[in-house]
């Protein structure tokens, strides 16, 4: 019995030795000394594996944040309006954008809804107006652009 005992501490001892640990750097200041970036990474030998970024502005508030991966914005990112309210949230892969985004007004109304394949518009982006009717639509494909239609009235689009 002891042998595994033995055995069984040995191997928590050292899972919990090579524990990686979530570190924090501040990448960029204000004059005034607050942090303006900030990222998250674990301490890999000499190698920094970043995980995720966080900026700031001036008044605390975070301007966005979003994961990394080998040092680019990777999966879901948010922005935020100076007063704390959500500007946007989006996806990217290798630093590109991809998928839908969201734009939201300062009183929360989505404003844009966007989308983006490998980093260009694509697809149907629709603007809104304040009640929530749609006011423009724009059609991307692959990054240019094929359409663009204002809707005054709040008619469907043809």
């Amino acid at each position: 019995m002891k042998p595994y005992l033995f055995i069984i501490t040995l191997a928590v001892v050292l899972m919990s030795c090579s524990t990686k640990e979530l570190k924090e750097e501040i990448i960029q200041t204000y004059p005034d000394g607050s942090s303006k970036i900030i990222r998250m990474y674990y301490q890999n030998g000499n190698t920094k594996e970043y995980t995720s970024e966080c900026h700031y502005y001036n008044n605390g508030q975070k301007e966005k944040e979003g994961l990394l991966k080998n040092n680019k914005k990777s999966g879901e990112w948010k922005s935020w309006y100076q007063d704390g309210t959500l500007w946007s949230i989006g996806s990217f892969v290798d630093g590109k954008s991809e998928g839908n985004f969201k734009v939201y007004t300062k009183d929360g109304k989505l404003y844009i809804d966007e989308f983006f394949k490998n980093g260009k518009p694509d697809g149907i982006w629709l603007f809104y107006g304040n009640e929530g009717e749609v006011i423009k639509e724009v059609r991307y494909k692959a990054g240019k652009l094929v359409s663009d239609k204002d809707n005054p009235e709040n008619a469907p689009f043809k």
